[in-house]
């Protein structure tokens, strides 16, 4: 859970799958962002510096609202929590 005022920086989960429910709104961001599959067969490490960059076009944007429940392969997702 993110502490008011704190995002979660990009990250990759160590599991294979990961569950995220949005229990209510952020007052502001609170955007998930995703780069999908980038570690997908390789660690793909010149992908994953464009990702932490901000030039990657592999990233995408959920708005989430109370109730989303997600479940996306954590190791192979490249995540981010914005504040």
């Amino acid at each position: 859970m993110a502490d008011e005022g704190n995002g979660f920086p990009w990250h990759f989960d160590t599991n294979n799958y990961t569950v995220t429910l949005a229990i209510q709104n952020a007052d502001e961001g609170g955007d998930f962002e995703y780069a999908a599959n980038i570690r997908k067969g390789s660690e793909n490490f010149d992908e994953v510096q464009k990702v932490l960059d901000g030039t990657s076009d592999k990233i995408s944007s959920l708005k989430l609202e109370p109730g989303d429940l997600q479940i996306f392969k954590g190791r192979y997702f490249c995540t981010v929590l914005l504040p």
